[in-house]
This record gives structure tokens, C-alpha cells and sequence, in this order.
């Protein structure tokens, strides 16, 4: 047996969250994002108590309900730096920071880049992607690619 098979095993026979507890948990941190998100709430939500909850939650997780809310902010603010011209404000807001130095800090140490640098980096991609696009179906390259043309 591989070490990941094992590991899920394992997983499986030590218990955890429940799948549909597992669900609704993670329905309400998508729907709640942009709200304060406390372990009472998602316990309560999976039917359980605190400490039971976090005990649990870690072991299908594989970190802290605090984490890993913490780091679904942190994807969703990726997204929305790479897919908008929101404000840094306006996305710290969205995505549930309610301080701007905290949310900055925890997607620096989640991504390595701060917020501003990510989205610099996102839009020369997409730039570059697009120019790259642009350059693939031109009229020029299309002719080059056709078998028997020469481009001269």
C-alpha cells in the first residue's frame, strides 16, 4: 500500500468530520467569507461541540479550522486580484479582513508576495498570454503554418 493510500486510510478508520457535515461546514465559510467566522459557529453548523469540532476538523483537514479558513480567503483573494480591478481595500473587505495590515501579512506568508506584487505578476501573465494569443492567430502565422506556404 502507497503512503498516500495509507494516510487516507488511516483517516478514514481514526473518524474525522463527517462528509455531510464536512459540507455544510464548507458551504457556510464560501457563503460567510466576507463575515467574521468563528470554530463556535462551524461547530455548531457540523453538530458539534468546540473542541470536538477542531479535533476533528483538523484530522480530515489536515489543519486548523482557523487555517483553513484563513487560506480560503487568501485563494479567493488571488482570484479576485487576478480577475478584477477591485481595490486592495475593497478585496480585504470582500474576503473578510477586517484589518488591512493582517490580511496583507497572512497572504504574504500564504503566497510569498504581497497583494500588490501578486497582482502585478497576474496581470503581466495575462497580458503576456494574451499578446502571445494575438500573435498565434495572426494572419501572418496562420499562412506560415499552412503545409506548402513559405514565408519569405
Amino acid at each position: 500500500m502507497n503512503p498516500r493510500d495509507r494516510e487516507l486510510l488511516d483517516k478514514q478508520t481514526r473518524g474525522g468530520l463527517p462528509p455531510c457535515a464536512r459540507r455544510r461546514v464548507h458551504d457556510y465559510i464560501v457563503t460567510h467569507l466576507d463575515q467574521k467566522i468563528t470554530n463556535d459557529t462551524l461547530a455548531q453548523i457540523a453538530g458539534l461541540s468546540t473542541a470536538h469540532f477542531c479535533t476533528v476538523f483538523k484530522q480530515t483537514e489536515g489543519m486548523s479550522p482557523h487555517h483553513y479558513v484563513l487560506q480560503f480567503r487568501v485563494r479567493r483573494t488571488q482570484q479576485l486580484l487576478a480577475s478584477t480591478e477591485m481595490s486592495v481595500a475593497e478585496i480585504a473587505d470582500a474576503v473578510g479582513f477586517s484589518n488591512q495590515s493582517h490580511w496583507i501579512q497572512s497572504f504574504r506568508k500564504i503566497v510569498g508576495v504581497t497583494p500588490g506584487g501578486y497582482r502585478t505578476v497576474a496581470f503581466k501573465a495575462v497580458t503576456i498570454q494574451m499578446a502571445h494569443s494575438k500573435r498565434l492567430n495572426s494572419p501572418d502565422l496562420a499562412a506560415e503554418r499552412r503545409p506548402g506556404s513559405s514565408s519569405k
